[in-house]
């Protein structure tokens, strides 16, 4: 295990130092420089990107402290790419049109192409981006718990449902009423009455890709 983390690790410090090279000898800039200068603008395409998609937004692996999960979960969304297109153009093979088919492959050539060179330029620094700025979400997104909360008689109740039995662990305020159950919130249509969730604990994308672009945007007025 500790090896698969050294080992993504040198990954990510590989790539920076490559983009380096590679900025320095085809465009004459300075690759730290331009992600400063760009990372919010990225950040912030790459936040809206992520609201529309129900499992990006929710993936604490994307912002995970540990490189091996980091990384891998990243080129999980590489793989997921190849492996839709292929599925989907084998299941409409006959029922679309030719003209369709010549479309879906120049835009997914597009698509995987520009994924696979944000995965190579900006995911190493963004790394060490989200170390520091997805920890508040790391925090509010405990596995296996799910947090809620709701205004009762000008009272704050939180309550923490653990998803495995969906019992109660903690509260802020105790009272004689039913636990609240995970499942029965997750398959219903909305949630029970006056009762939410939380809404930093199932974003954690989001909410570290915004703080990201909070601290870039910070770190350019100061420095540049």
């Amino acid at each position: 295990m500790f090896r698969n983390q050294l080992l993504a690790f040198f990954i990510i410090i590989g790539l920076i130092l490559l983009n380096r090279w590679l900025f320095a000898a085809l465009f004459d800039t300075d690759y730290l420089l331009w992600y400063i200068n760009n990372g919010s603008l990225i950040g912030a395409g790459v936040t809206f990107v992520s609201l529309a998609s129900e499992g990006f937004k929710k993936d604490v692996n994307a912002i995970s402290a540990n490189p091996g999960i980091y990384v891998a979960a990243y080129f999980k969304y590489l793989a997921i790419i190849y492996f839709d297109f292929g599925t989907y153009l084998r299941l409409n093979k006959g029922v679309i049109f030719f003209f369709d088919i010549f479309l879906v492959l120049a835009w997914m050539t597009i698509i995987f192409g520009a994924t696979l060179l944000w995965i190579i330029i900006v995911i190493p620094l963004q790394y060490f981006v989200f170390l520091l700025c997805g920890a508040p979400a790391r925090m509010f997104h405990p596995a296996g718990y799910q947090a809620f909360d709701r205004i009762q008689e000008g009272n704050l109740e939180y309550r923490l449902a653990r998803k495995s039995d969906n019992t109660e662990i903690s509260s802020l305020r105790l009272a004689e009423k039913k636990l609240l159950n995970l499942e029965a919130v997750k398959k219903s249509l909305k949630t029970p009455r006056d009762w939410k969730e939380t809404s930093m604990s199932i974003e954690p994308f989001t909410l570290t890709s915004l703080l990201s672009i909070l601290l870039l945007e910070a770190v350019k007025f100061i420095l540049l």
